[in-house]
């Protein structure tokens, strides 16, 4: 896709016009992969790649539920959960190590969080 469009540009009030923009959902406990990803980006596609590392994660669907439906769950016994590494939201440390690696890689075109409650625009 990069090399179709190139990095994101801007018209003059600040809507996105033409480019790629990355969005990576960090994993709770893999932010090593969430590392190599940005090192992989710098590298492989582009320094000046517009980058959005989300923290939004949070778990659902299957995630925590029981693994097995037959006898223990029928008698009530707590059993191992599904996909239990990543039963939990992601901390502020681990998106925190994530957009360092993204630095130390030469990355530095980020979306930045909000520094407020509301919505960010």
């Amino acid at each position: 896709m990069h090399a179709q469009v190139g990095d994101l540009c801007f018209t003059p009030d600040g809507i996105a016009k033409r480019g790629v923009l990355v969005r990576h959902l960090v994993m709770p406990g893999l932010e090593h992969e969430g590392s190599e990803i940005m090192k992989f980006l710098a590298e492989e596609v582009s320094r000046d790649c517009f980058v959005h590392i989300m923290e939004q994660y949070h778990p659902d669907a299957y995630v925590g539920r029981p693994k097995t439906r037959g006898a223990s769950a029928a008698n009530g016994e707590a059993g191992e959960k599904r996909y239990a590494e990543i039963n939990r939201a992601v901390t502020e440390e681990e998106v925190t190590s994530v957009r360092k690696a993204a630095e130390k890689a030469g990355l530095w075109r980020f979306i930045e969080p909000p520094r407020h409650d509301g919505f960010h625009l």
